[in-house]
């Protein structure tokens, strides 16, 4: 879709200045303009990791790129749409020779299949906005798109993906607000269904696949949630969450519940500054990363928060955490200095294999070219 395109739709009064407008390159290519290739050859914003039951793994980059991971651990490229947009969300759809569906930063919908081969979405009557989060039920038969537009985040439903008959379901206000600060709106897999939490709210509401209903339970305190974390393989949810004002830090505390919120125990890690929902893997052994100041790595707890002890000096604070059923926890770096690294644990944390990364050893042979050169 162009700019002029978009520009009809969402702003109608408007017109695009096209008096001496000129496209494609202003001047003739030169050897220097090597950042798109590079970034096609090295793809970076690696997120939305989706596990297939084939044991595969999905995810998608910021150039409109969808990488696959074998069982034994080697990223390749499945796909990359044409007009280089994000893919900013993924989901498992295993029928016939699709085996995805991707979703890319302009809100459409695609399925990929094994080879490859990307094809669009008919969505029906869903509404265009920024897409956050795609999930369904294992049969298929029970689809949910959230998406953000005009300060809202919103929840649709449909039983179909191919031209579906969406229904909006759940509406909170998001984004920057004077009195409250940055509101939220999450949502997250769960083994059965769905979650969601919305910072104004103070609660944190489960959706159940086999019933079809929904559950609701205040945080402590109904204190606004900032940032959650849960794992593929269990019920439980991780919670951090603000004093109000949407400031976390000295003032946030962090809280788990195995029942969608009915209880929550308080974790105690040795943070001083919470910076991150906790995370756990499994009833015995819960995660807390951090690092705001000097205290980097993450925590491990097999006794509920009572006690703590240092797992991994990973510096976690600033990267994504993925976790998965059968492939244990994926870390993907947050791209400093130009570079991404994605790492895999298969020990809860304690240790980190690199299995991809867009680091060059051509780029660092063209530094000390130019270095010696001088």
């Amino acid at each position: 879709m162009s700019n002029d395109e978009l520009v009809a739709r969402f702003f109608p009064t408007e017109q695009v200045l096209q008096t001496g407008t000129f496209y494609g390159w202003s001047k003739p290519h030169q050897e220097i303009d090597v950042v798109e290739a590079f970034a096609l050859v090295h793809p970076q914003g690696v997120s939305n990791f989706s596990e297939l039951t084939n044991g595969k793994i999905i995810a998608g980059t910021r150039m409109g790129m969808t990488l696959i991971r074998s069982e034994d651990g080697k990223w390749r490229t499945l796909s990359s749409n044409k007009n280089l947009h994000q893919i900013v969300a993924t989901a498992a759809y295993e029928q016939g020779d699709e085996i995805a569906v991707l979703v890319d930063e302009f809100g459409l919908l695609y399925t990929v299949s094994d080879e490859g081969k990307l094809t669009e979405v008919n969505k029906g009557n869903l509404p265009d906005g920024k897409v956050d989060f795609i999930h369904s039920s294992p049969d298929y038969r029970q689809w949910f798109v959230a998406l953000t537009r005009d300060g809202f985040t919103e929840l649709y439903q449909s039983s179909n993906l191919q031209q579906g008959e969406w229904q909006q379901i759940n509406r909170a206000e998001v984004g920057m607000n004077t009195w409250d600060g940055m509101r939220y709106g999450i949502y997250w897999r769960r083994p059965n269904g769905i979650g969601f939490s919305a910072s104004v709210d103070g609660s944190v509401k489960c959706y159940d696949f086999a019933s079809g209903n929904w559950t609701e339970n205040s945080t402590p305190d109904k204190r606004p949630v900032i940032a959650v974390a849960a794992a593929a393989s269990n019920d439980y949810v991780g919670i951090l969450t603000g004093a109000g004002g949407g400031f976390a830090g000295v003032f946030a505390k962090t809280h788990y519940s195995a029942n969608c919120g009915q209880t929550w125990t308080e974790t105690d890690s040795p943070y001083s500054v919470k910076a991150s929902a906790p995370l756990v893997l499994r009833e015995d052994l819960i995660l807390e990363v951090g690092g705001v100041f000097s205290d980097e790595g993450i925590y491990a707890s097999k006794n509920g928060g009572l006690n703590w002890f240092k797992i991994s000096n990973e510096n976690a604070l600033s990267d994504k955490l993925w976790t998965t059923k059968n492939h244990g926890l994926f870390l993907v770096s947050n791209g400093a200095y130009g570079f991404e690294m994605i790492q895999n644990s298969q020990d809860d944390g304690a240790t980190w294999a690199l299995e991809l990364t867009s680091l060059s050893s051509h780029f660092f042979e063209q530094m000390r070219k130019e270095k010696e050169a001088k």
